[in-house]
């Protein structure tokens, strides 16, 4: 019996040496995944805004016309921030 422990014991320690680092990288590498669908959620979201971008430009654009060179330049260069920082 004791000569059938100490063999399990010698069997699970093999099985435990390669078990480990296994572990560690499937740890490691859930997280990038995990972090992974997260980004692609993040992106699918942005990418939904896109019609309001486009929205936005156009009324911009028609606003522009019925207001001064002044207030619209102010709002030429507003929707420009937005913009560029939503393509940046």
């Amino acid at each position: 019996m004791q000569e059938q422990v100490a063999r399990f014991d010698v069997m699970s320690q093999m099985a435990d040496d390669p078990l480990s680092p296994i572990m560690e990288w499937l740890d490691k590498n859930e997280k990038k995944i995990r972090d992974l669908e997260e980004h692609n959620l993040l992106h699918e979201e942005i990418v939904a805004k896109t019609p309001g971008f486009e929205t936005l430009s156009d009324t911009a654009s028609a606003l522009m016309i019925l207001v001064g060179d002044k207030e619209a330049c102010g709002l030429a260069d507003k929707v420009a921030y937005i913009t560029d920082h939503y393509v940046g």
